[in-house]
């Protein structure tokens, strides 16, 4: 009897004892299977937030147009070098293709090709246009890269120019250029698009321009504080060489006032959320000027000036210690040209060339400031403060852009020498950041 009741003990025993460690291992299953779950969850979310982080590199700078669909609608660009607007496109996409493109503004050396006075600019004129003719219709991110080898798309010579001399990376700088800035006029707004949408700026001051038809029409000057438009005006704001500005004519004046309305508007707003609001003036600026509304404002002027101020970076301001325009890019190995223009005149122009994302070679292809021209000065004040400019395209050549190109923001550690009061800390190095990132943003003009 005993014996059996120690036997029943026992197997009760057992049984309680298998019930607890099932009971066990099945809290910790549940336990491992919820840790798993919250992994693999924040996996997903780290890799959602790559994914945006990479969109956002993306729509903030794109060097070779190759990785990025573009919004339907209509572009506008140009190429300027040496002190002049020399290539002036407009080109509408759709689905990426260029389904019209044509010159707005066609020049060099002072010489208008579109309006040629003799049979060797005319035929100039024509080879030109026969470039657009290729592009039409090809797509955007790939059809540019043809431009490079001109002779295969140009067969005909004018006056020993062959196709093989052209300079298209000029035509491919322009188009580039627009893409930059962005969709300048839509038949219809596409529901949802904003320029800026999803990006996030850094603090400090920005300026942007627009040129067009061979002249600067619009430059602004604007400050941003946690994306917020702090602050906003115009430098320059001329039309058919009257400044806005200046001109004491009551219709201009009355212009004017209806493009300070539209600044007003953006100041203390997000600009993520409030520059797409320039594509439609009328719904801002109500007063009408001698049959001028709101809705005939070309306020996309100053939607693509802001853009180029942004794909530019911070010109001045309380530069973040860590700052640096286009951080953790790899650039394509050739050669680059990039301007800096303000107050309706192109003051800083560079050409450099990259190797491994080093400066191999930089130099100045112009450089001038209220029309005096540095590189042609005999003046010895102008020409000591050239020697500082140099000094300062010195100090970056040999080094990884990526690195050494925010140096710039103080050149006084840079340039020790004092002209006529002019130190090394009173230059505007900033113009010389500007000119460089404007030729990373548009890509190598011409391959090694």
């Amino acid at each position: 009897m005993n014996y059996r009741r120690i036997l029943l003990l026992i197997g009760v025993l057992t049984l309680v004892f298998t019930l607890v460690l099932t009971g066990c291992g099945a809290e910790e299953a549940a336990d491992k299977n919820e840790e798993d779950q919250e992994e693999k969850q924040e996996e997903e979310e780290q890799e959602a937030e790559n994914n945006d982080n990479n969109e956002l590199e993306q729509i903030a700078w794109n060097q070779n147009t190759g990785n990025e669909d573009y919004q339907d609608g209509t572009y506008r660009g140009v190429f300027s070098d040496g002190g002049e607007m020399q290539v002036n496109v407009q080109f509408t996409l759709e689905d990426n293709e260029i389904t019209d493109i044509d010159f707005r503004h066609l020049t060099y050396g002072g010489e208008d090709y579109l309006e040629p006075d003799d049979d060797t600019t005319e035929g100039l004129k024509e080879q030109h246009m026969e470039l657009l003719d290729y592009l039409e219709g090809e797509d955007v991110r790939t059809g540019l890269a043809a431009l490079y080898e001109p002779g295969g798309i140009v067969d005909d010579e004018v006056d020993g120019f062959s196709g093989a001399t052209l300079r298209a990376n000029k035509i491919s700088y322009a188009v580039r250029d627009g893409l930059n800035r962005g969709v300048y006029s839509f038949d219809d707004i596409p529901e949802g698009y904003n320029p800026v949408l999803g990006e996030s700026f850094e603090d400090g001051t920005y300026r942007g321009v627009f040129s067009d038809g061979g002249e600067m029409q619009v430059n602004v000057q604007f400050t941003l504080e946690n994306n917020e438009i702090t602050e906003i005006d115009f430098r320059h704001l001329a039309y058919d060489g009257d400044d806005y500005l200046e001109s004491e004519n009551e219709l201009v004046v009355g212009i004017k006032d209806q493009h300070k309305e539209l600044l007003d508007y953006l100041e203390g707003t997000d600009i993520r959320d409030s520059l797409v609001d320039l594509y439609e003036p009328g719904e801002i600026v109500e007063d009408e000027v001698d049959g001028f509304t709101g809705a005939t404002l070309r306020s996309n002027k100053i939607i693509s000036a802001m853009k180029d101020g942004l794909n530019k970076g911070v010109y001045s301001g309380d530069i973040a210690e860590a700052y640096t325009p286009h951080p953790d890019y790899s650039f394509e190995d050739g050669t680059y040209r990039g301007i800096f223009e303000d107050g309706g005149e192109m003051q800083v122009n560079t050409q450099f060339t990259l190797e491994d994302n080093v400066i191999t070679e930089i130099g100045f292809r112009h450089l001038s400031y209220g029309g005096e021209d540095y590189l042609e000065s005999d003046d010895d004040t102008i020409e000591g403060i050239k020697e500082q400019h140099k000094e300062l395209i010195d100090h970056l050549e040999g080094t990884d852009i990526r690195v050494s190109l925010a140096d710039l923001y103080e050149p006084g550690e840079i340039v020790e020498d004092d002209v006529d009061g002019f130190t090394g800390a009173t230059l505007r190095s900033n113009k010389i950041i500007y000119s460089v990132v404007d030729g990373l943003n548009k890509g190598i003009y011409s391959q090694p």
